[in-house]
């Protein structure tokens, strides 16, 4: 029998911590964020934050089942956005550049920090551009 972290079960809802006491809302020692049940909810399995609409994704990843695969290296993935980014690990794309240098990034967030760091002067409220 395969043993796993995390029980690959089909989540449904009643894995978030809500202030209420019932599934699904929200949790009060999030500290504020718990305020509201607007906002989402603790994982009962990890402890991180789930924000309302997010907890079926979340969930997801406490299973053992990926649907989707990389054609090159077989890699599992729960979310078709994330497949695509790690394509670009193998076919060296590096869509999102910098404007201000031309370094180019395969990732939005990498370019967002390369700007941050390297292009504070920049204003920063345009962080990223696509080519």
């Amino acid at each position: 029998m395969e043993t796993s972290l995390y029980p690959s079960t089909d989540y449904r809802g009643d894995e978030v911590d809500s202030a209420e006491g019932g599934a699904g809302a929200c949790s009060k020692t999030e500290g504020n964020r718990g305020a509201s049940c607007k906002l989402g909810g603790a994982c009962k399995v990890c402890g991180s934050w789930i924000a309302r609409g997010n907890h079926r994704a979340h969930m997801a990843a406490h299973t053992q089942h990926r649907p989707l695969h990389c054609a090159v290296c077989g890699r599992g993935f729960h979310q078709t956005e994330d497949l695509k980014r790690h394509i670009r690990i193998h076919t060296g794309e590096k869509p999102f550049k910098c404007s201000r240098c031309g370094i180019a990034f395969r990732q939005r967030g990498h370019l967002s920090r390369h700007l941050f760091k390297h292009h504070p002067d920049n204003g920063n409220n345009r962080r990223h551009s696509e080519s």
